[in-house]
């Protein structure tokens, strides 16, 4: 009995720990004002559908990121976006599946303009698909305090 709940209280806190990790990471996003939305990569299938994208966007756009897609004109963006490109971040989404296609990986990976990876997560869906699996690596994301800061810098 006093070993499992000894077992239980460490891996608890080891889970603590893990959580407290990935938030610190993400509190680093509050230097970024854009998100430009890349390629989805998901085994030969190099297009996301409509469902996965929307998705994305509107995760990225709860937060208060402004979201543009691979191949927009980017030509009317604002000015801050043409002139500094460090408060943008590109994200790049990677699917995977076993071989019996019973769960699915999404890994949401956002690299900074020095081409470092600022966060990344990957999660799985057991019966969600690929946009169960987006919403749950997205999961850490949509838990953070997000308010663009104008006067951080990436180091």
């Amino acid at each position: 009995m006093m070993k499992n709940l000894i077992f239980i209280c460490f891996f608890g806190l080891l889970a603590l720990q893990v959580s407290a990790q990935e938030v610190g990471n993400v509190y680093d996003l509050n230097s970024y004002k854009y998100i430009i939305l890349d390629t989805m990569n998901y085994g030969s299938k190099i297009r996301a559908s409509s469902d996965e994208l929307r998705t994305v966007r509107n995760c990225f756009l709860k937060k208060k990121f402004r979201v543009y897609m691979q191949g927009d004109d980017l030509s009317k963006t604002p000015g801050d976006f043409k002139t500094d490109s460090c408060i943008i971040l590109e994200c790049k989404i990677e699917y995977t599946s076993d071989k019996n296609n019973l769960f699915e990986r999404a890994t949401i990976t956002l690299i900074n303009c020095i081409g470092e990876i600022v966060y990344e997560n990957t999660d799985n869906s057991t019966f969600g698909g690929s946009v169960g699996a987006l919403e749950n690596a997205f999961e850490p994301i949509m838990k953070m305090k997000y308010e663009y800061d104008s006067n951080r810098k990436i180091n």
